[in-house]
């Protein structure tokens, strides 16, 4: 998958969602660690552990070690951005509905 600029949609440093701009250079590979799953994700190991638990995303396991597919965190990251972007939209829909009743 191409972005306009020829790079890769995939990349990591067009991830985002937490990590720091310019942290991490290159292709996100196939599998991804807990780490690496969780820095696209913006979030702890602790959390992605209970995101696990609680299957808002798959993980397998090799050996001891848990692994996630790079479309499925892909997907869960802009599922997130999208249940912020609406919550984010419905408080400014309440702000300006409310106007009246914060103005100083």
């Amino acid at each position: 998958m191409s972005g306009s600029d020829g790079q890769s949609d995939e990349s990591v440093g067009d991830v985002g969602g937490g990590m720091d701009a310019g942290a991490h250079t290159g292709e996100l590979p196939e599998q991804l660690t807990s780490a690496a799953a969780a820095d696209v994700l913006g979030i702890s190991g602790p959390t992605l552990a209970k995101w696990v638990s609680e299957r808002r995303i798959d993980a397998s396991k090799k050996g001891t070690h848990a692994r996630f597919k790079r479309e499925d965190v892909l997907e869960l990251r802009r599922r997130n951005a999208e249940a912020r972007r609406a919550a984010f939209e419905e408080l400014r829909a309440l702000d300006n509905d409310n106007e009246e009743f914060l103005a100083d």
